[in-house]
């Protein structure tokens, strides 16, 4: 009995003793074994959104393309002979008629004279011939002449007339061959080559073209695009130029040329456009840049591309409302300038998340930071 006693009170210390070791420890790591659970906090992910616009929204194909002359004319003598002058200078302006450079016209000029000269003998003897044949036909009636006689006349009548009209059409000639010293320029334009100096001598079956002639405004576009648009592309479309010369400006112009055929190399179709240059500060040559509208639609819902999100072979987007996101999947349109059109998924106003969608899945809570 005395035994069970000692271990009855040994037991009892024990547990006193363990007791007051854990309350010890739990002061020391400031465990409060009487705190009740916290409660579950909502997680919110800040996203910022951008409503879906309605607009009018032009498709447009970007490109590359050159600048080239609207007309390019060689101008050529149609005469053979000295070049007595020039009158032109690379880029000089000219207007069509302008005389661009001379022959020596010495020798036509004197062959002029001669061929007046000619006109005017012929001319005599017609009116003298003429005059003759008219007192034949008086004779002839009163049977005073021979019907031989009167025809005799007749045809000296006629041969009169007949070296009339061939002085006259020498004169023609001579004329025209004293102008054709004048070499003229057949377009409106600016001179871009001059291949000929005074004192040339200049055969027409041997030299070649003395000035070449362009005209610039308009000016030609020339560029290409791929294929795959050979079905939107129109006579009419608009295009927007630009040009290193002149950083950060567009020039207007419209398409009105469309290749009948497919480069086979490029795979890429051929287009030319025409651009208005008054002032001539587009020049032939430049490297373009194109964009150009193939169509626009009316109406369409347009977003930034940033707002996209692609698994596999589709493409999605987060809408919220009432603070929660919600998965839409969307079918694209044309994108361009870091916009994309939605042609299906979307409605005008609703809310697209474009900047915290990594983090979100469907149902996510969100706090709107920024719209």
């Amino acid at each position: 009995m005395k035994h069970l006693w000692r271990l009855t009170v040994f037991s009892i210390l024990l547990v006193i003793i363990i007791s007051i070791g854990c309350a010890e420890k739990a002061e020391e790591t400031g465990v409060n074994q009487e705190a009740p659970a916290s409660q579950t906090q909502i997680v919110r992910y800040p996203v910022e959104v951008s409503p879906a616009a309605k607009t009018d929204w032009a498709m447009k194909i970007s490109s590359t393309g050159s600048l080239l002359p609207y007309t390019e004319v060689a101008v050529s003598s149609e005469i053979s002979g000295t070049i007595s002058q020039v009158l032109v200078n690379v880029g000089d302006r000219v207007s069509k008629g302008t005389v661009l450079a001379k022959l020596d016209d010495t020798e036509i000029a004197l062959t002029l004279k001669q061929a007046e000269a000619n006109l005017s003998q012929a001319e005599a003897n017609f009116r003298s011939a003429q005059l003759e044949l008219q007192r034949k036909e008086e004779l002839l009636k009163e049977e005073a002449i021979a019907q031989g006689v009167y025809d005799a006349f007749k045809t000296q009548y006629d041969l009169a007339k007949a070296g009339v009209d061939a002085a006259k059409a020498s004169l023609e000639l001579t004329r025209k061959r004293l102008q054709d010293t004048l070499i003229k320029s057949p377009i409106n334009g600016l001179i871009k080559l001059k291949m000929t100096e005074e004192g040339q001598y200049i055969n027409t079956m041997r030299s070649g073209p003395l000035f070449s002639v362009i005209q610039s405004n308009p000016i030609k576009l020339k560029f290409s695009v791929p294929e795959g648009y050979t079905a939107e592309v129109k006579k009419g479309q608009t295009v927007k130029v630009g040009v290193d010369a002149y950083p950060g400006e567009s020039f207007p112009g419209k398409v009105t040329t469309i290749d009948p055929h497919v480069d086979p190399l490029s795979r890429s179709i051929g287009l030319e456009a025409l651009l208005r240059n008054p002032d001539h500060r587009l020049k032939p040559g430049f490297f373009a840049t194109v964009e150009l509208t193939v169509k626009v639609i009316s109406d369409a819902i347009v977003i930034s591309d940033k707002s996209l999100i692609r698994e596999e072979d589709k493409f999605y987007v987060f809408v919220i409302s009432d603070q929660t996101a919600h998965q839409r999947v969307v079918k694209l349109g044309p994108q361009r300038e870091g916009m994309v059109q939605i042609a299906s998924g979307l409605k005008e106003g609703e809310l697209v998340v474009t900047l915290g969608k990594e983090a979100l899945s469907e149902g996510s809570q969100v706090q709107v930071t920024r719209q």
